[in-house]
């Protein structure tokens, strides 16, 4: 969107970039992941300990190849900043200075691969916890996998509902799900419409074929019409596509006041560009708190985005009131290079001080120990809440972190700034809304 056209979109403040399909397969690609999981194994253990009788294994499936490559990444870099930190500050003092080694995977943000890659860290690789793996369809088979062997078993990034949903005794997440990222745009809407005096009244859905997309069009469409929304547009799409003009055109003939898009990179950089190239108008415009939260997306998009909403759990807005995030986004950058550190990296971080309390008290590397150790986990403060909204973690019943929570963001000036709630705004921020032409 053109910054002079664009006045509006939600984006829940989810995960810093956050959340929310890969592909890849061959003997080349193979080949590839074998060494790229090797390399990545080795590299982490330089002066922390891998090999050593007092190494913990940790097993990370993340997608280092396909088309969130460099979501993978990103994550990994959020982990390894902490494990690092964790590593060279003397380990886990419980057990005796015993420190972290990394152990990554490559799922391809394929949910077969991470199926057999999460056996294979587990019954080769011995990892006392498994970790992954960003793309919900592969965190559901790699945990489901971990729940069989009872590995414990931490989430990264990944949002659906259904992942602690299951009755797992063994999969854990300190990250807000799909439902906390849903619910909140269409509750934004009407208080919006409330505020301005501009309301709404139609909605467009789009979203990707996956698990993820899918949940959220699901949820959507039970938060837009308990606000009174009408849905005249309700579209799926392949990740993979190379053309949205079909897409775009659908959404231009139904002229809605809103559109919602579950989005991941590469089709959110065109989505973004093809609605700037046939002049759609919108009211307002809410991603899915994934694609438009990467690193990647507004420096592809530029001002075309200006304006769009996102759910996100962590935000770079916040910097200067939430505790220990802006230290977090200095060291990062000073390692890592960019401008400041995203949802997704933001989060891995957290968890890698939440491994560190964990092993702090379990004091050992047996499974049923540090499971025991996850459920009884009440961190309040500190570097495992230091990237993100929350300030406290608690696993319920379930799995899940009940103190999550997210914030709405929009992106303005090529910055993600909090819209809502209205207590967090800043007072030098005004809500762009309504839109105009993308």
């Amino acid at each position: 969107m053109k910054r002079s056209k664009l006045l509006i979109s939600i984006v829940i403040l989810c995960t810093f970039a956050l959340a929310f399909a890969g592909c890849g397969g061959g003997n080349e690609s193979a080949s590839n992941e074998e060494a790229a999981t090797e390399t990545a194994a080795e590299g982490e253990g330089e002066g922390e300990g891998a090999g050593t009788a007092d190494a913990i294994k940790i097993g990370v499936i993340l997608p280092f190849s396909g088309l969130t490559a460099t979501v993978g990444a990103d994550v990994r870099n959020g982990l390894e900043l902490a494990i690092n930190e964790i590593n060279e500050a003397g380990g886990v003092s419980s057990m005796g200075g015993a420190k972290f080694e990394l152990i990554f995977a490559d799922s391809k943000g394929d949910p077969k691969t991470g199926m057999s890659e999460a056996e294979r860290l587990i019954l080769k690789e011995e990892v006392a916890v498994l970790m992954g793996a960003y793309h919900s369809s592969v965190t559901f088979t790699a945990s489901e996998i971990a729940e069989k062997y009872q590995c414990p078993f931490l989430t990264l990034v990944a949002v659906a509902d259904d992942i602690t949903n299951r009755g797992f005794k063994y999969t854990f997440r300190i990250n807000a799900r799909s439902s906390d990222c849903t619910k909140l745009p269409p509750e934004f809407v009407t208080r919006l419409g409330e505020t301005t005096g501009v309301k709404a009244k139609t909605v467009a859905i789009i979203y990707e074929d996956s698990e993820w997309g899918q949940t959220n069009a699901a949820q959507w469409r039970e938060g837009l019409a308990a606000q009174n929304l009408e849905i005249v547009l309700d579209e799926s799409y392949p990740a993979s596509t190379t053309d949205m003009v079909p897409l775009v055109t659908k959404v231009k003939n139904v002229k809605p006041d809103l559109l919602f898009s579950a989005i991941m990179v590469s089709d959110g950089i065109l989505l973004a560009q093809t609605l700037d190239q046939m002049d759609v108008n919108l009211m307002g415009w809410f991603g899915g708190g994934s694609g438009e939260l990467d690193v990647s997306y507004v420096p592809a998009v530029g001002d075309i985005a200006d304006g769009m909403f996102s759910p996100t759990g962590a935000c770079d807005d916040m910097l200067d009131t939430k505790v220990g995030l802006k230290e977090l986004n200095e060291a990062f950058i000073a390692k890592y290079g960019g401008d400041s550190i995203s949802n997704g990296a933001a989060v891995a971080y957290c968890n890698g001080y939440v491994l560190l309390d964990v092993f702090e008290r379990a004091g050992t590397t047996d499974h049923e120990a540090i499971r025991q150790a996850f459920v009884d986990t009440d961190i309040q403060g500190g570097k495992a809440v230091s990237g993100m909204t929350m300030d406290r973690i608690v696993f319920g019943p379930d799995g899940h972190n009940s103190e999550s929570f997210i914030v709405m963001v929009q992106l303005s000036g090529g910055k993600w700034k909090v819209a809502y709630p209205e207590n967090l705004v800043k007072p030098d921020f005004t809500v762009k809304w309504p839109l105009g032409e993308i």
